[in-house]
């Protein structure tokens, strides 16, 4: 592989996902089962008393399977996966409404999906609702409804699902919308802890599930109310020794990541690898949202989230102002000299559309060896040009050349 730089994705490549897939389970139990939300008591069968306990519970709550999928159709923020399964869940739960309540469901007939709506339904419901064994099972039939649909488009699609209940119709699905915004803030309030001092029915089990996440290293040990995103996907002195050897070969090291820039400097910080990367080279969710506000200013209202290539060419092209890079031509988009490694579809496409060479990493699919082999797949059908185990299998491809 003859290249002059390599840019790394961070969650799956360098960091574990492992605690943000905790937050989304605890974000989609509390939007179910708490009070202040749905409330549905029973709503998995057997029940989970927590999420992040044991295995079988926390897989029924949100399965690898469903994230690596969910991911492979470029949905690759922790809210999006959240708003997605919970959107899927609400529509089941609406349509069960519809059947078995049709005087609850006239109640609610025409309402806008809001934070309100969903309180009342809440209410509507009082503790009763329909049961799954675990949410995969409604994954797998929504996607395997919406084959080949990827992305915003996916998320747009979730409004099909609501067209099957006469009395809410079709509703706009995607970002920014009042449901995605609850997602977010759940999901946030969970990792920053504020969670930890609500008062609402899952009160009772804060402090088991504290002393869990405590338990599996997952919470800060300098702030224990909120969650560690600095975990390496790799041991860190094996993570340290890639890139000082990538550093001796002379090539430009960059990064490109949907995380805010405060978390992606203190992960890569705790790390030890920080160091390794020019500044104006990490470019993180704070570049794209600077320059989604700029562009709208000048009435254009654009998403430069992965897999929009923006955060990539920034990369490569750290001056540049985003009117530079948003004008750059089809033909500039040449840039197989640089590669671009990550462990999900928007890293690819991304990659494709910035012309860079695409670097499939299958860390991201945790040590679930079916899936890394569905990943491998995956990523060629999908016009990887590479796939690899993990990032200590680059320096030998860097210096092949």
């Amino acid at each position: 592989m003859k290249i002059d730089g390599l840019i790394f994705d961070l969650d799956g490549v360098i960091t574990s996902e492992e605690n943000y897939w905790d937050a989304d389970r605890l974000s989609l139990w509390e939007l179910l089962t708490s009070d202040q939300y749905l409330g549905i008591k029973g709503f998995f069968d057997p029940p989970v008393s927590i999420p992040v306990g044991k295995i079988e519970d926390k897989f029924r709550v949100l399965s690898p399977a469903s994230i690596v999928r969910l991911k492979n159709r470029a949905l690759n923020s922790n809210w999006d996966i959240t708003f997605a399964i919970f959107s899927i869940c609400l529509a089941y739960v609406l349509r069960w409404l519809e059947k078995t309540r049709p005087d609850t469901a006239k109640r609610l007939e025409g309402r806008e999906l809001d934070v309100n709506f969903i309180s009342d339904l809440g209410k509507e419901l009082a503790g009763a609702g329909p049961t799954v064994h675990s949410t995969q099972e409604l994954v797998d039939e929504f996607m395997h409804g919406s084959r080949g649909i990827m992305g915003p488009q996916l998320m747009a699609h979730l409004g099909t699902l609501f067209e099957q209940t006469t009395f809410v119709g079709r509703q706009v699905f995607q970002r920014d919308t009042p449901i995605w915004e609850l997602c977010r803030d759940i999901f946030q309030g969970w990792t920053t802890g504020e969670t930890f001092k609500k008062n609402s029915s899952i009160a009772s089990g804060i402090p088991l599930i504290k002393q869990t996440l405590t338990e599996l290293r997952a919470l800060d040990p300098q702030d224990s109310s909120s969650f560690r995103m600095d975990l390496p996907v790799l041991p860190s002195d094996r993570i340290v020794k890639v890139f000082r050897t990538l550093q001796l070969t002379g090539l430009n090291l960059a990064v490109a990541t949907g995380r805010p820039r405060k978390e992606a400097v203190t992960a890569l910080k705790s790390i030890g690898i920080l160091d390794y990367f020019e500044d104006r080279r990490i470019i993180t969710q704070d570049e794209a949202d600077n320059a989604e506000a700029i562009l709208k200013q000048q009435g254009r209202r654009m998403k430069l989230s992965k897999p929009h290539p923006y955060i990539i060419l920034k990369a490569i092209y750290p001056d540049k102002t985003p009117e530079e890079l948003l004008g750059l031509t089809v033909p500039d988009y040449k840039h197989d000299i640089y590669a671009m490694v990550g462990d999900a579809m928007s890293d690819i496409l991304g990659a494709k559309q910035a012309g860079c060479t695409a670097v499939g990493v299958l860390s991201g699919a945790g040590k679930d060896t079916d899936l890394e082999n569905e990943q491998r797949e995956f990523f060629t059908e999908m016009g990887a040009d590479i796939v690899i185990s993990d990032i200590e299998e680059l320096p030998p491809l860097v210096k092949l050349d």
